[in-house]
């Protein structure tokens, strides 16, 4: 009886590592940009890197999600732009009117997909608690759901290419300089980071070879 409970206790581990993956297949790719004060956790140690370094990309993914949740505006294949951005454009009552029925549109592509999820979750976990395990069929299963989410991100973005083709030649230089300003930002973070990371590689190769130099200590 315990061997069984430990089984179903394992296959429900299982079916939680599987479910998070069909939740990564159907989530669509983060075009935002991340943000340079959240990049590395300043108290990071160096014999933590494998593992400080999976874990910054996944919050680096999510961040991603976040910031496309408190967009004011999503440009396809940029990514969004604040409040204050969308400010600045002086958007007239027909565009305003698109912006909102994108965001609508949006939040609705979010609701479905975590509902969708949640449910398949429960699923995969009662028919592994009932013992049942069929890879070909979660793969199949895998497919049809980014299937269907790229169909709806598809429908999404369609909302918002009808917000940029409603704007004007000024207006869409403004936003073109808005993503010009985050770029040379990001760049010049990463360049920046990329020093630290040198310094700190630097510092740590140079440690070993001074205490290798210094003369070994005889005892009396």
């Amino acid at each position: 009886m315990q061997k069984n409970t430990a089984l179903i206790l394992k296959l429900a581990a299982v079916a939680a590592a599987v479910s998070m993956q069909g939740v990564a297949l159907a989530q669509p790719a983060s075009t935002a940009p991340a943000t340079p004060a959240a990049e590395q956790a300043p108290g990071a140690k160096p014999d933590g890197r494998a593992h400080g370094h999976s874990s910054m990309h996944h919050h680096k993914h999510m961040r991603g999600h976040h910031h496309q949740h408190r967009a004011a505006m999503l440009v396809p294949g940029y990514g969004p732009l604040g409040e204050k951005s969308v400010e600045a454009l002086k958007l007239n009552d027909s565009q305003k009117k698109l912006l909102q029925e994108a965001r609508d549109a949006q939040t609705a592509q979010r609701g479905e997909r975590f509902a969708a999820m949640k449910d398949k979750r429960q699923e995969r976990v009662d028919a592994l608690k009932a013992g049942k395990v069929d890879p070909r069929a979660a793969l199949k299963e895998a497919e049809a759901a980014h299937k269907a989410a790229a169909e709806q991100r598809e429908k999404t973005s369609e909302k918002w290419l009808a917000l940029w083709d409603s704007l004007d030649d000024g207006q869409q230089k403004l936003v073109a300089q808005k993503f010009a300003e985050k770029a040379e930002k990001r760049a010049e973070f990463m360049k920046k980071h990329a020093e630290r990371r040198a310094a700190k590689d630097k510092a740590g190769d140079k440690a070993p070879a001074e205490k290798a130099a210094q003369p070994a200590t005889t005892q009396s």
